[in-house]
Parts: structure tokens; sequence; C-alpha cells
């Protein structure tokens, strides 16, 4: 839907971060043991005390993935030619995994361990995968190869996969930031 207007993708972006912390919250509610309905996916739109923190952090994503962006176009630009510069590949690399590491667990600690400061949290992100690498390298070796069935199915098996990582996903944030299934007991970020 990205792809078809500018506005769109925009919109997307600022739904992103909700609707990921719908699903995170539905699969901690299924880890629980308790009912689960579709609609429980949309309910984090209602929560007033994430709407700041997650208009931010998505805010933040789309400044983070211009460079990114540039980086692609003239990748694109290099590979229509013929001649791929090494150093933009590396680049593009870097700058890809940097971006990734300060907002894969982004929404899940705003939400699951109710930061509110920003730079805490892209810190927390970043901290987090920097010490679990290896683990998150084999995963998205992983994600690619199953992303690569899912465009020889013609799309098809992306309705089970990314399902399916988001959900792996999330268990590695509970299981690299100790969520506590309990509500009794107080999140806590530390970095």
């Amino acid at each position: 839907m990205a792809q078809l207007h500018p506005v769109l993708g925009v919109m997307l972006v600022l739904a992103n971060p909700f609707l990921s912390a719908g699903f995170y919250k539905t699969i901690m509610l299924l880890q629980q043991q308790q009912t689960v309905s579709f609609q429980l996916i949309f309910s984090v739109f209602k929560e007033e005390r994430y709407r700041r923190i997650f208009i931010r952090l998505a805010g933040a994503n789309l400044l983070a993935n211009i460079p990114l962006m540039l980086l692609v176009a003239q990748f694109m630009e290099q590979a229509k030619a013929g001649v791929v510069d090494p150093v933009t590949l590396f680049l593009l690399a870097v700058v890809l995994s940097l971006v990734f590491m300060l907002f894969a667990y982004a929404v899940a600690i705003a939400y699951f361990l109710n930061e509110q400061r920003l730079l805490a949290i892209l810190t927390a992100s970043l901290t987090a995968c920097w010490r679990n690498i290896i683990p998150l390298i084999i995963f998205a070796i992983m994600a690619v190869t199953l992303g690569m069935l899912g465009v020889a199915t013609l799309g098809f098996a992306f309705i089970v996969i990314v399902p399916l990582l988001q959900v792996a996903f999330f268990l590695s944030f509970s299981a690299f930031f100790a969520l506590q299934l309990d509500n009794s007991a107080p999140a806590v970020l530390e970095v």
C-alpha cells in the first residue's frame, strides 16, 4: 500500500508503531492464555499515553531512513550503469544495520517498559541489538530465506511468514529484556 502513493506511505509509517504494539500485546496475551480478538491489534490507537512517543518514534524513523533511501538510490543508479562502488555498498550495509538496530525494539520498549524518552528507547534498542548481534544475524539470514520463499510463491507465503517473524522477534525482545508476563512486577529499562 505504501508504494501506491507517498501519503499512504507516511500514514503507514505513522500507524506502524501502534499496529506493532497491538500485535505484540496480542502475542503476550496469548502467552498468558487469555482470550484475544482481531480488534486487539488496533486497540493501542485508543491508548493515549503512547500516542506521543509512537508518533515521535515514527518521525524519527522517517528521518533516519532519509540517508538510507539516498544510498539505495545511488546504489540503484550504479547497478544500472553496471559499476557498483564497494564504498557505496559498504555504507548502505552500515546505515541499514544502524537504522535497523536503532528501531528494532523501540516500539516494544516504549510499550512494555513504559519508556517515554526517545533517546533512551533508541539507545536501549541499539544496545540490545549490538549485544545480541550473532543471534540477530542468524535471524536475519532466516528471514531473508523465508522472504525469498514468499517471493517465489507470488507473495502468498507472506501471509504466514510475516506474522511468524513478528512473533519470533517479539519473543527475542522478551528474552533480551527479561520481560515479565506478570503485571504485578514493575517494568524497568536498564541499558
